[in-house]
């Protein structure tokens, strides 16, 4: 939540279970090898690096 990260413009609804293209950079999380986030437009999203699908919106 600390990070500033650059927001990326999805078009669409950015929900649990959306699959994120290829074109989105994830950024890791220190220790924690299955999650990755991303803020899609203006929404912070923890994701899932090895699937890229949204797990949870957290903001």
């Amino acid at each position: 939540m600390k990070q500033e990260t650059p927001s990326v413009t999805f078009d669409g609804d950015v929900a649990v279970g959306t699959t994120l293209p290829d074109t989105v950079e994830i950024h890791t999380i220190p220790d924690q090898l299955d999650y990755g986030y991303v803020v899609v437009n203006k929404k912070r999203v923890l994701v899932n690096p090895k699937t890229r699908t949204v797990i949870e919106v957290v903001q």
